[in-house]
């Protein structure tokens, strides 16, 4: 199958800049971060949808440190100021998890013992094979990268973003274009952002 990772940086004037920058291959981090040359033109759409999901500054300024989760319609349902952090050993082996809480809102981010090797950029894969996975909760209903988008007549999307520590253990930025619940419908959220983390 072919491959499509997507994912967020706070480069480009905005979001649809920085896809068209990309399905260009101009150089410099993007929206859409990898894409085989043999099927560009496969992720417009995507790409388009994703461009008209996220506000113009998709990474907030430091003054406005933020992680957010929009809905399919861009209206938003949860921003995290910080999240807690902490990193364990398990058994000689690291793991990092990071909680925001709002009421009945809730974020989780894990990065398994084994898979946390450090305070760089770690991929978020769509199923159970991950090496982060991201979690939001309202209410009792969870949408998380673990449930897989059923394949297509397109190419299979397996990379649902990144966990990134863009100033080590301090911040905490986190971009996932399009999170599912268990029935995969309409009904999908984006995370996308960075907060300080508290330990």
């Amino acid at each position: 199958m072919d491959e499509v990772a997507v994912g967020f940086t706070s480069r480009g004037s905005t979001p649809a800049a920085r896809v068209s920058n990309r399905l260009g291959m101009s150089p410099g981090t993007t929206l859409v971060d990898w894409v085989p040359t043999a099927r560009r033109l496969r992720v417009v759409s995507l790409a388009a949808v994703i461009a008209a999901l996220l506000p113009a500054a998709v990474v907030p300024a430091r003054a406005d440190a933020v992680i957010k989760v929009f809905s399919p319609e861009r209206a938003l349902l949860a921003k995290y100021s910080s999240v807690r952090c902490s990193v364990a050993t398990i058994k000689g082996e690291r793991r990092f998890t990071a909680a925001g809480t709002l009421g009945n809102k809730r974020l989780r981010v894990l990065i398994a013992p084994g898979d946390f090797r450090g305070f760089r950029t770690h991929v978020v894969r769509y199923g159970a094979n991950g090496l982060a996975n991201v979690h939001w909760g309202m209410g009792g209903h969870v949408w998380t990268n673990l449930n897989k988008p059923p394949t297509g007549p397109g190419p299979e999307l397996t990379v649902a973003g990144s966990v990134q520590f863009p100033r080590g253990r301090r911040i905490l930025r986190v971009g996932i274009a399009i999170m599912y619940d268990h029935d995969f419908g309409d009904d999908w959220v984006s995370v996308v952002g960075q907060a300080p983390c508290r330990y």
